[in-house]
């Protein structure tokens, strides 16, 4: 993503001194608290200032890190030894005085370490130890903080022993010395007072025993982060651990210590730790009323109020704040409508603007119960729930949101994570994925399908087809064409096409696919019907179905091109991105208006000839029996395609075909230009004296298709395309005055049919 497309997605962007400032998506911002900034190598650097941090602001603009570092697996490096460098020189040139390295810890996350602090002391051995943070950069590294924010301290080993307390210390000495024991510990870098800039996500839900240095900052430090915490999501239970019998300043490294002393093991040390400490409940604002400071921060006095400062009605910008916390609401500008995130299902659910009043009263009712003001609920009748309504769109808005980037699959039991490198991995419901459609079948990683292979795809296709359908049917469960291509299935009627394209749809979801009408995609409401679907279906289409003006308009659907469209009624243009997957199928031979653009339809299409021939006995309702008894079996062929698919992107850029199925999409391409392919292979440049009529050439062209099994354009369409392919491959133009049976008639001088004899017409008669 560059810069100009990212400031696209804020609010009250403006220019400033080193780059731009904007509203933070992640919080009720009013005054512009985002800085956006470009690094050095092109990178796009976010701070707000109001403490939200990055990974909260890209998710509020559903956004990931991924989309701002694409190549951030491979990208960034730390070169630690230069860094030392670099960092010896910042820390001498804040202390005026020589400095030696005497630590270095670093800060990783998924698997690649991101940042570090460089510890400096005096080589004069006096007080004043220097702390150096460095970040990781595409050219080796970084004095600074990272611009994305601290991942916790030893975050990795936190995440991969979700079951055992995290002990939380001041200090990355004091987590080392935990860690040393075979305990998890965990700290934020380089100081007390830079909380701030780490993420502490990861503690919510865990067990945590605090142990605070034994001084006041100490303490602060700890009850601080501990609030943050609550703030984020109540951890599961907390000690603490108080070091008040130690020294002054004592920390858990010097509590290890002393117990060495005392003639402990570190095994004994270890089971201690875990037994010392008491319960603690810390003094934490419940998060309802910390939400109600920050909106007064924001829109002032919850109330208007009268001459003795009595309240007597609601601040209806407060209200909406208070809604906008509260309710996990969204609302589309395009399409004009609120959505309501069900977690149950895992859903994005569109609502009226009825029910949304009715939500906006419930919260209401809250926020007037906490402020101890529940007399002022008969005061907001149905005109201040609507202005407040009203007020809401514009504060809850969300443009674009419903792109999809990533490899996750909305089944009915969970959020299917789809990795090249790993199995599958379940994952729960989140409002995070903006999912407004799923599977209704489950993911069972043992399912089986015997019928559905044995019995309809087995007798009818080749191994490379199956294989072939099972990525594509695997790319309509991922939500977005990757590999920016449509299916075409052709075969004979009764053959299985339509039994096959229902089960892809039941599988799918049936509320993710919408009506193919080719004839109809240049009008301008038609691309809006797409809105919310992820594969458009043709099913048994008529011959000429891809032959139609509208054609073209299906290579940007499936391509990745951006349109334009209308809702009826609604007073906006409608962007939509041409990720659909897309699947054809038709009992007889379709041609493509190629328009020139012959390139562009090899890189679209897939084809597999489906070639089963109509069963002797019907069994009614076969894709509905085949779904009720291995829906499940059916989805695990479709994931495993999946993830074949993503691994020809991934190595190949491209899906992998066989030399047959490279054949039929020539065949078909030339098919399509069968007029420039009869011309270049069946007409040749000849004498003056040859010549050759226009119902000459046509009936010459009616055999050159049925010599190759081809559908012939009709004799009209034929004769008006032959005028411009003659031209332009043999330079011959249309006469009046070729000579037949001593009539003129129209046709071509200077050419002659391939192998034929040459014919003078009535000139040498």
């Amino acid at each position: 993503m560059n810069t100009s497309d990212f400031l696209s997605c804020l609010k009250n962007v403006s220019k400033c001194s080193g780059g731009w400032k904007a509203c933070c998506p992640a919080h009720e911002d009013h005054s512009p608290s985002l800085s956006i900034t470009e690094g050095d190598d092109g990178r796009i650097l976010i701070k707000c200032h109001a403490g939200c941090a990055t990974e909260q602001v890209l998710a509020a603009m559903n956004l990931t890190m991924a989309d701002l570092f694409p190549d951030s697996g491979t990208m960034f490096s730390l070169n630690v030894s230069d860094l030392a460098r670099k960092s010896e020189r910042a820390a001498q040139y804040r202390s005026k005085r020589p400095m030696r390295q005497t630590s270095f810890h670093s800060y990783s996350k998924d698997g690649q370490m991101l940042a570090g602090v460089f510890r400096f002391d005096p080589s004069d051995g006096s007080q004043g130890k220097q702390y150096v943070p460095v970040h990781a950069t595409p050219s080796g590294g970084a004095v600074g903080d990272p611009p994305n924010g601290w991942p916790l301290y030893r975050l990795e080993a936190i995440q991969q022993r979700p079951e055992e307390p995290v002990f939380l210390v001041e200090g990355e000495k004091a987590a080392d010395a935990l860690t040393e024991l075979g305990l998890l510990a965990t700290t934020s870098a380089h100081g007390s007072n830079a909380w701030k800039k780490t993420d502490w996500s990861p503690l919510v839900g865990r067990d945590l025993i605090t142990m605070p240095d034994n001084d006041d900052a100490g303490r602060k430090y700890i009850e601080d982060v501990v609030a943050h915490i609550y703030e984020l999501g109540r951890p599961e239970s907390i000690r603490r651990i108080e070091l008040s019998h130690l020294a002054e300043k004592s920390d858990a490294y010097d509590l290890i210590a002393v117990l060495r002393e005392e003639g402990l093991s570190d095994a004994q040390i270890k089971a201690e730790l875990l037994t010392m400490g008491v319960d603690w409940c810390p003094e934490v604002e419940p998060p309802e009323f910390a939400m109600l400071k920050r909106l007064a921060m924001n829109y002032g006095d919850a109330f208007s109020r009268g001459s003795k400062g009595q309240p007597v009605s609601v601040n209806q910008q407060f209200a909406t704040g208070w809604c906008a916390q509260t309710l996990t609401l969204l609302f589309d500008p395009s399409l004009q409508c609120f959505y309501e995130y069900d977690p149950a299902f895992g859903l994005w659910v569109q609502r009226t603007d009825a029910v949304i009043v009715q939500r906006v009263g419930t919260a209401l009712g809250q926020m007037l119960n906490l402020l101890s003001s529940v007399h002022l609920q008969s005061k907001c009748g149905q005109n201040v729930l609507a202005a407040i309504t009203n007020l809401l769109k514009g504060m809850i808005e969300k443009q674009d949101g419903w792109s999809k980037s990533d490899n996750c699959i909305h089944l009915s039991n969970g959020m299917l994570n789809i990795d090249v490198q790993a199995p599958p991995h379940l994952g729960i419901f989140s409002s995070r994925y903006y999912s407004r459609n799923r599977s209704s079948y489950p993911w069972k990683p043992d399912a089986q399908c015997p019928r559905f292979l044995g019995e309809l795809l087995e007798p009818a296709l080749s191994t490379d087809d199956i294989q072939l359908l099972q990525k594509y049917a695997g790319q309509c469960l991922l939500g977005r064409n990757a590999s920016q291509t449509l299916l075409l299935i052709r075969g004979t009627a009764g053959g299985g096409k339509s039994t096959l394209c229902e089960i892809i749809e039941n599988i799918i979801g049936e509320e993710n696919v919408s009506q193919l009408r080719v004839e109809q995609l240049t009008s301008r409401f038609e691309s809006s019907r797409f809105l919310g679907r992820t594969l458009l279906s043709g099913k048994d289409v008529a011959g000429n179905f891809l032959d139609t003006k509208g054609a073209y308009v299906l290579k940007s659907l499936v391509g990745g091109d951006r349109l334009e469209g209308e809702v009826k009624g609604g007073n906006l243009p409608v962007s939509i991105r041409g990720e659909f997957n897309s699947i054809i199928t038709s009992n007889s031979r379709l041609c493509v208006r190629l328009d020139g653009d012959a390139a562009a339809w090899r890189r679209r299409l897939l084809i597999i000839d489906f070639d089963q021939p109509p069963v002797a006995k019907r069994i009614p309702f076969f894709a509905t029996r085949l779904l009720e008894e291995e829906g499940p079996g059916i989805l695990r062929w479709m994931i495993d395609g999946a993830v074949a698919l993503l691994s020809d992107l991934e190595q190949h850029g491209s899906v992998q075909l066989s030399e047959n199925q490279i054949k039929r999409i020539e065949d078909l391409l030339a098919e399509s230009d069968s007029v420039r392919a009869f011309v270049r292979e069946c007409v040749e440049k000849a004498d003056s004296l040859s010549s050759i009529t226009v119902s000459e050439l046509t009936a010459a062209y009616f055999d050159y298709c049925d010599s190759r099994g081809w559908e012939a354009r009709s004799r009209r369409r034929f004769e008006t395309a032959v005028v411009d392919t003659m031209m332009e491959i043999h330079r011959a133009s249309r006469r009046n005055d070729i000579r037949r049976d001593g009539k003129n008639q129209r046709g071509y001088s200077h050419v002659r049919l391939v192998g034929q004899t040459p014919n003078y017409g009535d000139e040498l008669c």
